[in-house]
């Protein structure tokens, strides 16, 4: 066996002819360099266990790589993993710590990762195996560099020669791989093969098979996450399963890591959860799977999730979300007529610590929830320091006596307010309410007969600090051509109105800006048959709905 130590940019190379594990590059203790115009050929492995390689060139490696818990890499220079002229058709792997072992502050400081990482396996694949593994970038990874076989990195331990097992779930992925390069977007995952279409059956490469984190800078972004399991063909749920991580402003999430999972239980609760006028009775994770996430900070501000299932094997529904932990969250009526492509936003938590993770799937429904709109209306007002809740009972008669409901995660209700029947509308005002906790309200009716009826559910969050905003009142109320949304705002912002008819149909939508104090928002129904209509208000944590009556 042959070591070999380094400090200046040459060309390290061996020209025996067969596979040569023998022909090693040993990193122990030292201090290495090498220029920017240094090429360096290894024929076999590298073994960096301990001391620092600063790489400013190009390092071309025909073995695996493996790394020790204190080895440190700098610079700015390329690894490439290739067997193009020995160890052809071997599996090539990375094994060890070439990790920032922490969080962004970390960088160049306890770290090991690689600067720019290029995979040209002629198998398609790098494997980074070690139960515990980290393997990280911090500027890009180029899936296909040279116009070669597309690769793509799988996060689980192999053998070496042999049959080849893959986990059936992400969960059972023993390593993860990292982009510690916080730029937005999929710019620095060159040569990937990300597609939206729903149909990639036939893309096997260009991804993380496994587990998959991105660094997060607090000016957030949209965080493409190409991950998903070994291909299998159409139906089987396999093969890339592309969501986008889309963190707000601020935010201090640090990382966000995950992977995807199939066959994931799926425990709904047995509320009625109605979106989009419909009630969302179908919870898709065992018919496709689910995307499973977590963060350095899991509490680190709002964020959006979009989804891009692919060659789903979904029932047919009318209308689908996005659910998180099999539940209704974020905001409201953020639906599809398609599963490919949703976005849900307003979300605001990645689990309970650092060690949980969160379930992204999908939910759909067919039931057209007249109840909720005809029935038992239940509509929020948020007010600078308080909720207040109103609901309208069209038949009115049949009811002994209402119950308002409240929950602080959507799922666990419990009753805040009972009154008798004594007519169609009843008001609630809740001052026991917390700024920066989301709450979600509904009412359930209690006939004569002893059945129940629910609500709607509607959901609101008070500013931490001084900023409010709430809706007033809409005038006139019927309306000819034009009625008026009287709106008290504490600041500045920018809020959403859209109409829809009493059976959930989108009338029209339009985006306002809000000043501090008051402002009048004029809404044009000239073009609107006559009618009774619902208008729904919404700006950053806050959202309600407000019915109109048009009369020409």
């Amino acid at each position: 066996m042959r070591k070999a130590i380094f400090a200046m940019g040459f060309c390290l190379s061996s020209f025996l002819l067969g596979a040569q594990h023998n022909s090693e590059l040993y990193l122990n203790g030292a201090s290495v360099y090498t220029s920017a115009s240094a090429v360096v050929e290894v024929r076999g492995d590298v073994h960096a266990m301990s001391g620092t390689f600063t790489h400013n060139g190009s390092m071309r490696v025909q073995g695996n790589m493996y790394s020790g818990n204190t080895f440190q890499q700098r610079g700015s220079g390329t690894v490439r993993l290739q067997n193009a002229n020995v160890n052809t058709g071997e599996r090539q792997f990375i094994q060890g710590s070439f990790a920032v072992r922490g969080g962004q502050s970390q960088i160049g400081v306890d770290d090991g990762s690689f600067y720019n990482l290029e995979l040209a396996n002629d198998q398609g694949i790098v494997y980074l195996v070690g139960s515990g593994n980290v393997a990280d970038v911090r500027n890009s990874v180029d899936f296909q560099p040279a116009g070669g076989v597309v690769n793509r990195i799988v996060t689980h331990d192999i053998g070496m020669t042999g049959a080849i097992t893959w986990p059936a779930n992400g969960s059972n992925y023993t390593a993860t791989f990292g982009l510690m390069n916080p730029a937005a977007g999929l710019t620095n995952l060159i040569n990937n093969t990300v597609s939206t279409n729903g149909a990639v059956s036939n893309v096997d490469n260009g991804y993380i098979q496994g587990n998959f984190r991105r660094a997060i800078p607090a000016a957030g972004g949209s965080y493409g996450f190409p991950v998903g399991l070994e291909p299998a063909g159409i139906g089987a749920q396999r093969g890339m399963q592309y969501i986008i991580i889309t963190p707000g402003s601020s935010n201090s999430y640090d990382y966000i890591e995950g992977y995807f999972q199939t066959a994931s239980v799926n425990t709904p609760s047995n509320l009625m959860f109605i979106e989009c006028f419909y009630e969302i009775d179908y919870f898709g994770a065992p018919d496709h799977g689910e995307w499973m996430f977590k963060s350095a900070n899991p509490a680190g501000g709002t964020f959006a999730v979009t989804v891009y299932p692919q060659d789903d094997n979904f029932t047919t529904h009318t209308v689908w979300l996005v659910t998180q932990d099999d539940t209704v969250k974020g905001l409201v009526d953020e639906c599809g007529g398609t599963p490919v492509g949703l976005t849900k936003s307003g979300l605001n938590s990645f689990g309970a610590n650092s060690s949980t993770y969160t379930e992204f799937g999908l939910g759909g429904g067919s039931i057209q929830n007249l109840l909720a709109l005809d029935d038992i209306q239940l509509s929020m007002r948020i007010r600078p320091d308080n909720f207040l809740l109103s609901w309208y009972i069209e038949e009115a008669d049949d009811y002994r006596y209402f119950e308002l409901q409240r929950s602080e995660d959507g799922v666990l209700f419990e009753s805040l307010y009972v009154i008798e029947n004594n007519g169609k509308q009843y008001q609630y005002e809740d001052n026991d309410v917390r700024g920066g906790q989301r709450y979600y309200y509904r009412v359930r009716g209690f006939r004569q007969s002893g059945s129940e009826n629910g609500s709607n559910v509607v959901e609101g969050l008070l500013p931490v600090g001084d900023y409010s905003l709430f809706a007033e009142a809409i005038y006139p109320n019927p309306s000819y051509d034009q009625f008026n949304i009287i709106l008290h705002s504490s600041d500045a912002s920018k809020v959403s109105v859209q109409m829809y008819s009493i059976t959930g149909k989108a009338i029209q939508a339009a985006n306002f800006k809000v000043f501090k104090g008051t402002t009048v928002i004029p809404v044009d129904v000239s073009q609107i048959s006559s009618g009774t209509y619902l208008v729904r208000i919404t700006a950053p944590n806050y959202q309600e709905t407000l019915k109109a009556i048009v009369q020409h």
